[in-house]
């Protein structure tokens, strides 16, 4: 039985669609685009697919996985131009992989984050947002769940913060940096980026995240 890894970006308006309905998505593509996915077995046989982390809603990605396994051969190349033919836009396969590393590898992920402020408050809020990523703490209101209850407890992003930049052009700012992801540990950028516009207590016209690679504990990009 033939395993495959499928890389694909996940951009536009697709970036509101929860995992939930990326996980619809693909069983119907793969349906419509009649490549031989292997079913599960049991009561309730449905198409084996394992994707990476999701991410939270509202996030773009140029690198999101997904592992098939085929019961009948097929080219890679052939899986991939005829699910690009049937998937939605917004949803691309671009790469695939035969040969790749266990979902578990996974460590860090790079986001960039695209904002836009008011007119005559960019160079300022750039500044501002810079302070906060080289200070030595920073304090974010969490949510988890204890039991049936949820509970809002204190944490210091500063420790899943491997790196960062800010780039400033105008009235626009561009953050790029690289979190905790996986298993051992996760940031959300959408929890990193609530928290820096809290603390620098600015408002923005426009925001853009986007996930640009995974890396696994060695800084190898993961495939």
């Amino acid at each position: 039985m033939d395993e495959l890894r499928l890389k694909y970006s996940k951009t536009g308006a697709v970036k509101y669609i929860s995992h939930l309905d990326i996980t619809r998505c693909f069983a119907r593509a793969f349906a419509r685009a009649k490549i031989p996915i292997w079913f599960t077995e049991g009561y309730n046989p449905h198409p084996y697919m394992n994707f990476s982390p999701p991410l939270p809603l509202g996030v773009e990605s140029e690198s999101e996985f997904l592992d098939i396994r085929l019961s009948a051969e097929m080219a890679a190349v052939q899986i991939m131009a005829r699910l690009n033919d049937t998937l939605p836009n917004g949803i691309t396969i671009t790469a695939a992989y035969s040969d790749f590393m266990p979902q578990s590898a996974i460590a860090f992920a790079d986001y960039s984050f695209e904002i836009q402020f008011p007119m005559g408050k960019g160079a300022a809020a750039g500044n501002e947002i810079e302070k906060v990523l080289c200070a030595g703490e920073i304090l974010a209101e969490k949510q988890k769940k204890k039991g049936k209850k949820r509970i809002v407890t204190e944490v210091n992003l500063k420790d899943m913060i491997i790196s960062s930049s800010v780039t400033t052009g105008g009235d626009a700012v561009l953050i790029t940096a690289r979190l905790g992801a996986g298993e051992r540990g996760n940031l959300s950028p959408v929890l990193l980026f609530d928290t820096l516009i809290k603390l620098i207590n600015e408002n923005y016209e426009f925001k853009r995240i986007r996930r640009l690679a995974l890396f696994d504990k060695e800084y190898k990009e993961f495939k």
